[in-house]
């Protein structure tokens, strides 16, 4: 989960002994909140509620001080946060960012100069990817500080400046300075990180997102799910990601009724009872291991687009389907292995591309009833009972053979194709059929019972 800027809020300079700025709009719980104090003189800084001090630069030239601190937001905070001194002299402004670890800080430093309006801290290396660093400084002489280049200024009131960067990539800060009016100057920075990661394990009967708006799962280890799971159920999006295998249990849902994305480094383990992306409008799953499905497994079932992306094997067996009315897209590097009862994008259009065999058995439909499109650089083997486009166009590109097997007929004759394509056997009693203009098989014998079959013109022999 990436960190993201929440809001900001402020309380003037106070000659007073204590200021309480606002919650920042929008917090909630598990939400960091970073706060930056400026004092006059040096006396002691207390925050009224449970703040972590993270560092504290005095300025004896000034006499002026400046502290930082953090705290994690529980179930309930209040609506001001107090800050008070033994002095004379305050400003207070708080940050809040959301996506942060539970133990967030991961470094910071701090710098003061006298006489001149820079001062500039050392430069810090994040130990991870996708930390928030937060710029502090302030300007004795009250004049605007502007912040390190491609920082955001959150505030900058009385010469008390806060700025973040939010980063991708675990870089180093570099000297961060501040840049302002003449007078003595400090300056802080402190890193937060984002949370570990790790594997993410389920029991039975839970749901992660479940009627969510938004679902999103991001781990750098696997995504293990039992019998009765539901991630994203009826939530609108989802999104899986994960360095690792995603392996479900019967009776797990992932994105049902909604748009679904999976990607993962590793293999995808469906069992029975199994169902991707069923009913919704867009499912992809992107793998650079196998897709293996087991029997009673939908992916992307009535769903307008469903596409798989696969550098290794697709592996399916009895009473899968895949996109089944709608459209389909299969891109593997590997093998396409299909058993009795495997429907492919029926109803609809299929495209099919491999480096390697697309191997079917009986009882599988690819693409019956709409377009197809089958590349492979390997065999295309079929058997008995398959069909693949039946009822529309269809296009196959091979480099290696096309094997097909048929059946002999009651009295023992193989059955072969003729010279329009059709493939005719004969019903029970031996009479041999074809079908007609609209695709119905009807008996054609000849006067004297013979089998008869259709000449290259579609005349009868």
């Amino acid at each position: 989960m990436a960190v993201t800027f929440v809001a900001g809020s402020h309380a003037n300079y106070t000659a007073g002994s204590s200021v309480s700025p606002g919650k920042p709009a929008g917090v909630t719980s598990g939400d960091l909140l970073y706060a930056i104090v400026y004092v006059d003189g040096n006396p002691t800084i207390t925050p009224t509620d449970a703040w972590t001090l993270i560092d504290n630069v005095n300025q004896s030239s000034g006499p002026f001080r400046h502290a930082h601190y953090y705290r994690v937001a529980g179930g309930s905070e209040p609506s001001t946060y107090g800050f008070s001194t033994s002095g004379a002299g305050i400003d207070v402004h708080i940050m809040a960012f959301r996506g942060t670890d539970s133990a967030p800080l991961d470094g910071t430093n701090h710098a003061a100069v006298t006489g001149t309006n820079n001062a500039s801290t050392s430069t810090l290396t994040p130990s991870v990817n996708g930390c928030v660093v937060v710029f502090g400084a302030m300007n004795f002489g009250g004049n605007a500080v502007t912040p390190p280049s491609g920082f955001t200024e959150s505030s900058d009131q009385d010469g008390l400046e806060v700025a973040y960067l939010i980063q991708t990539t675990a870089t180093a800060t570099g000297a961060l300075a501040t840049s302002g009016g003449s007078g003595a100057a400090t300056a802080s920075v402190a890193i937060f990180k984002p949370p570990s990661s790790g594997a993410i394990t389920t029991q039975a009967g839970l749901g992660i997102g479940v009627n969510a708006p938004t679902v999103t799962v991001q781990t750098a280890q696997a995504i293990a799910a039992s019998a009765g799971l539901g991630i994203g159920v009826n939530a609108p999006n989802i999104t899986v990601q994960t360095a690792y295998s995603i392996v479900c249990q019967p009776g797990v849902g992932i994105g049902v009724g909604q748009n679904i994305l999976v990607k993962t480094a590793q293999a995808i383990a469906a069992q029975s009872g199994l169902g991707i992306g069923v009913n919704a409008p867009v499912v992809t799953l992107a793998t650079a291991q196998a897709i293996s499905a087991q029997s009673g497994l939908g992916i992307g079932v009535l769903a307008p687009v469903v596409t798989l992306q696969t550098a290794y094997t697709l592996g399916m067996v009895a009473g899968f389907g895949i996109g089944v009315t709608h459209n389909i897209t299969l891109d593997t590097g590997g093998n396409i292995q299909t058993q009795p009862g495997v429907g492919f994008g029926i109803g609809q259009n299929i495209a099919l591309k491999t480096a390697q065999a697309v191997a079917a058995q009986a009882g599988l439909g690819i693409g019956v009833g709409g377009n197809i499109g089958v590349k492979t650089a390997y065999t295309l083997g079929m058997v008995a009972g398959l069909a693949i486009g039946v009822g529309q166009n269809i296009t196959l590109n091979t480099f290696a053979a096309i094997p097909f097997s048929v059946t002999p007929s009651a009295s023992g004759l193989v059955r072969r194709p003729d010279a329009a394509g059709v493939v005719r056997r004969p019903d029970a009693t031996a009479t041999a059929r074809r079908p007609d203009a609209g695709g119905a098989l009807k008996p054609q014998p000849s006067a004297s019972g013979a089998v008869r079959r259709p000449d290259a013109t579609g005349a009868k022999r």
